[in-house]
């Protein structure tokens, strides 16, 4: 909900019918969430922050090609092949709380914290 109002500082927060599809489409609509992608209200990993982070930014085409990116995060090998070009994007362009040489720490969960720091340094680069 926070990345949502984010991307629309007008969206009208609306509890949850019930009807995933419905209840995802929102998502969908603001490019949070692919097609058949489901929002949840688990909590997640650093390294599915910064894939929503890499996304609401329009970033998610270069991202998909992990490959071609390098970084100097001392932890870079933990995470998951799936989600190193959003974390290399999203700690270049320091929308992540890490300093230089810090670790990402991938797989620790996104506490409420780190996603609304994510969020201000994302809108402070706007």
């Amino acid at each position: 909900e926070l990345l949502l109002q984010t991307k629309d500082y007008y969206y009208d927060i609306q509890p949850r019918t019930g009807d995933n599809k419905k209840d995802n489409q929102k998502y969908i609509d603001a490019g949070l969430l692919l097609p058949g992608e489901t929002a949840s209200d688990k909590v997640i990993t650093r390294q599915e922050a910064a894939k929503y982070m890499v996304r609401a930014a329009g970033y998610e085409k270069i991202a998909k090609n992990p490959e071609i990116f390098t970084s100097t995060l001392p932890d870079l090998n933990e995470v998951d092949k799936a989600y190193k070009g959003y974390v290399v994007i999203a700690t270049t362009l320091k929308f992540s709380d890490t300093g230089t040489g810090s670790k990402f720490a991938p797989k620790a969960n996104a506490s409420r914290e780190t996603a609304l720091k994510m969020i201000y340094n994302y809108l402070a680069l706007q």
